[in-house]
């Protein structure tokens, strides 16, 4: 036994010094997504004491904003780049996924100059005023970034990915730290969310990827257009659909907050409430997908059978993973963020506590998620990002009817969104035959004594 976990981690040793392999990939791109989160939080402390909540909550409106119309204008054609095998098909693609992005984004520009104030009124979000103007030059940004990033994974760029990414988050970061000190408004977050985007993309440019005004020069035919445009539609056929609900159904809540009238200082500590929240979704739930998706792949071509049990197993290691990070918050939120961002965040902190129970089957789920795919069965899993989005919905307006108080809002959006990511745990217990009472029983004992113990231990300590 000894042996054998010996030689396995020679294996991977041998894998991460070998330049070019998946492994070593891997481990880049998730270097370069740990250092960015790690500044991030690092200037939140900094940050959280020179903008407001409210501050926040109208930088989470745009941005929402933005998110949500940026997931459309490339319409997904930036996934497809890797693919092409002739160059020449590529740079048609890449002009094609351009020529489309900056027309969507002059219509978004054109409707917001034209109806954006009537937007802002209908959703009472009067307090973003004319920086709805900006919408579509930021989502220009956006896809811009998209592109250059899609060029730089197609040429293998990770290691240098791996060291501007990172640069090109602290430079913004500084950035807003240095306008928040002169003046503390929502332009300092939103100027500073334009700028990320757009020095990413000049960095990309500059260091990481290889002839990007070459690729953008170069004469291509509109029947070349036509003909790369028809070969990847799946992209934004089938993968566009999912990708877009998915962002509106992250992206909706801090819309919806602000227009069922809980104002927008709620709105801005829901947005920190994340920061803490959002760390080992980032990390841990990315980190085990991309290693447990080729590992599914191969076992459900050779060994079929092994998938139910690999995937259980994955399941209860998320599960023990999942217990240290979700039960400290659930404890602690709202003393941690008074001791790391101030006093005036200790709302944040107690919203992080109700929605632990959310992001744990959030969490738990995360890695399984990637079967849907492996199993060719995206379909269904559109119908899932559907019906989360239909839920998350319905839980804020109903909740909303039956409350006024914020927290109690919340509480009901954080059970129904637990209840939706548990029902996706069953579905994929039955996709790949993982006895169903036996995994249904372990769930929920487990969820259920976390979160117990919790509260128990929160009792204890805070009376």
């Amino acid at each position: 036994m000894i042996r054998k976990w010996q030689n396995r981690f020679s294996e991977i040793y041998a894998s991460i010094r070998t330049d070019g392999s998946f492994v070593q990939n891997s481990l880049l791109m998730f270097s370069s997504s740990g250092a960015s989160i790690a500044i991030q939080f690092g200037f939140a402390f900094i940050l959280s004491r020179i903008y407001s909540e409210g501050d926040y909550g109208i930088f989470q409106v745009f941005n929402s904003y933005v998110a949500i119309l940026g997931s459309i204008v490339t319409l997904n054609y930036n996934q497809a780049f890797v693919l092409p095998r002739e160059e020449r098909q590529f740079v048609a693609l890449f002009q094609l996924t351009l020529k489309i992005s900056f027309f969507l984004c002059f219509l978004i520009t054109l409707f917001s100059l034209v109806g954006g104030q009537w937007v802002l009124g209908l959703m009472h979000h009067e307090e973003v005023g004319a920086w709805i103007y900006l919408v579509g030059p930021t989502c220009l940004f956006v896809a811009l970034d998209r592109i250059v990033m899609g060029m730089g994974v197609r040429q293998k760029a990770f290691k240098k990915i791996t060291i501007w990414s990172p640069v090109s988050t602290f430079i913004s970061k500084i950035f807003n730290v240095a306008y928040g000190s002169v003046n503390a408004s929502p332009s300092g977050l939103i100027i500073t969310n334009i700028l990320s985007f757009a020095i990413e993309t000049v960095l990309y440019i500059k260091y990481v990827t290889k002839d990007v005004w070459k690729t953008f020069k170069l004469k291509v035919t509109k029947s070349e257009l036509r003909e790369v445009a028809l070969e990847y539609k799946t992209f934004p056929l089938y993968i566009f659909p999912g990708n877009l609900i998915n962002t509106v159904s992250n992206y909706l809540p801090p819309v919806m907050l602000a227009t069922l009238g809980y104002g927008f200082d709620m709105v801005g500590f829901y947005g920190y409430a994340l920061i803490i929240l959002e760390l080992p979704i980032r990390l841990m739930g990315s980190g085990v997908s991309s290693v447990f998706l080729p590992k599914a792949t191969d076992i459900l071509a050779d060994r079929p059978h092994e998938l139910g049990p690999a995937t259980w197993r994955v399941f209860k290691n998320m599960m023990f993973l999942s217990v240290g990070a979700v039960a400290f918050i659930y404890v602690v939120g709202e003393p941690l963020y008074s001791f790391c961002f101030s006093e005036r965040w200790a709302p944040a902190g107690r919203l992080a506590e109700i929605l632990t129970i959310y992001y744990f089957f959030r969490l738990v789920s995360t890695p399984l998620s990637i079967l849907f795919n492996v199993l060719r069965r995206e379909k269904e899993f559109l119908a899932f990002q559907a019906g989360l989005l239909v839920i998350r919905v319905a839980s804020l307006v109903v909740g909303s009817a039956y409350t006024s108080d914020f927290f109690e809002l919340m509480e009901i959006f954080s059970i129904a969104n637990a209840v939706a990511y548990f029902g996706m745990c069953v579905w994929i217990f039955a996709m790949v035959k993982i006895p169903m009472v036996k995994a249904i029983v372990f769930t929920l004992v487990c969820g259920i004594g976390i979160f117990a113990s919790g509260w128990l231990l929160k009792a204890w300590i805070f009376g």
